[in-house]
């Protein structure tokens, strides 16, 4: 039985506002605080600090993070099936390789963080695929 569009297009907001608000918030931290940002994110756990600290790329990121989080906000206030699925397109090319990335590079951190992140990426590509296939049903 086919869902009405107007549940379909809650869900696929749903799913871009989990998606683009925290982001957002990461972004503008990582973007305006950046020393703060790579000593001591997220909450004190310091996941950033890989390498010497350097600020022109944590800026770069986070100004990389708050596009991604206006974009997909911006689905949200406008949900069409083809905007729906660039924006989940895009968070599943970032998403993938963060994630790889830090599933191989696991030194130095506590198993609770690994966990952690690993649920964090996955709940991310979860929601993004979920967009992606919600907006399938959409009218183009």
């Amino acid at each position: 039985m086919l869902q009405s569009s107007y549940r379909i297009r809650k869900r696929i907001r749903l799913g871009l506002l989990l998606l683009g608000l925290p982001q957002l918030a990461i972004g503008l931290y990582a973007l305006f605080f950046s020393r703060d940002f790579y000593r001591d994110f997220p909450f004190g756990r310091s996941w950033a600090a890989l390498g010497p600290f350097n600020e022109h790329l944590v800026t770069d990121v986070g100004a990389l993070f708050c596009a991604m989080g206006v974009i997909a906000l911006f689905g949200v206030l406008h949900v069409d099936r083809r905007l729906s699925q660039a924006v989940s397109f895009g968070w599943i090319v970032f998403t993938v390789p963060h994630l790889v990335f830090h599933a191989n590079h696991r030194a130095g951190l506590e198993t609770v963080d690994v966990i952690a992140q690993m649920a964090v990426f996955v709940a991310q590509l979860l929601i993004a695929l979920y967009v992606l296939s919600a907006s399938r049903r959409l009218k183009a």
